[in-house]
């Protein structure tokens, strides 16, 4: 599963999206990035790494 969590100015985590997929990849990375932008993604999303 791929999960898209952002973060308002204040620190509270939000859910972004998330994808029910076979396996971790470039390309269901760029298919859930693309069903948000379609869905009203106006800001393109920074990476983090994962803690």
């Amino acid at each position: 599963m791929l999960v898209l969590i952002g973060a308002t100015p204040e620190g509270k985590k939000e859910l972004i999206g998330f994808q029910v997929g076979v396996r971790e990849s470039a390309q269901s990375w760029h298919e859930l990035l693309v069903d948000l932008k379609a869905r009203g993604l106006v800001i393109a999303p920074q990476l983090a790494p994962a803690m």
